[in-house]
């Protein structure tokens, strides 16, 4: 029983923690989504960029620890074409607002309330969620669970992803 448990939880990782070669990745879904000023955050919207897609909340403590290593990345990457957008899936956009309002985030916060990106168009179930979106707007990467943001292969991936669109 224990092999069969384990099995599962592998077979999961595998599913959920996987890297697409250039050839086998599949487009990502466009989305448009309201952050707290309003303005509509649209995939579309950061074409040819690397985008980091994560998807979090307020009330997951995993969630909230990612969003320091975002705000790094941003930081490093953000003049040699990497984007970061983080969908909050939090039922009120009133709550995010207030988290916001303690601790800012220097990129995109739209919020899915409704889980219309979220499960419809990402088919993700769970928090946090990262998703790594190639320049041509194709899934890289997707990850699920509290990965660590800043460690060196995390970064390796994100600056392979840059090198591979610059060469193009």
């Amino acid at each position: 029983m224990r092999l069969f448990a384990t099995t599962i939880i592998m077979l999961a990782l595998a599913v959920f923690s996987a890297s697409a070669s250039a050839a086998e990745r599949i487009p990502a879904a466009d989305f448009a989504l309201q952050d707290m000023s309003g303005k509509t955050v649209r995939l579309s919207d950061f074409s040819g960029k690397v985008v980091l897609l994560n998807f979090w909340a307020t009330w997951c403590r995993e969630c909230v620890d990612e969003l320091p290593e975002l705000e790094s990345l941003h930081l490093k990457f953000k003049d040699k074409g990497l984007a970061v957008i983080a969908i909050s899936i939090d039922r009120k956009a009133a709550t995010v607002a207030d988290y916001l309002l303690k601790k800012p985030l220097p990129f995109p916060v739209p919020v899915d309330s409704r889980g219309e990106v979220f499960i419809k168009s990402y088919t993700v179930f769970g928090v946090p969620a990262t998703f790594l979106i190639a320049r041509d707007g194709t899934i890289a990467d997707r990850l699920l669970g509290r990965q660590s943001m800043t460690s060196g292969s995390f970064m390796r991936r994100i600056e392979n992803l840059l090198e591979e669109g610059a060469k193009r």
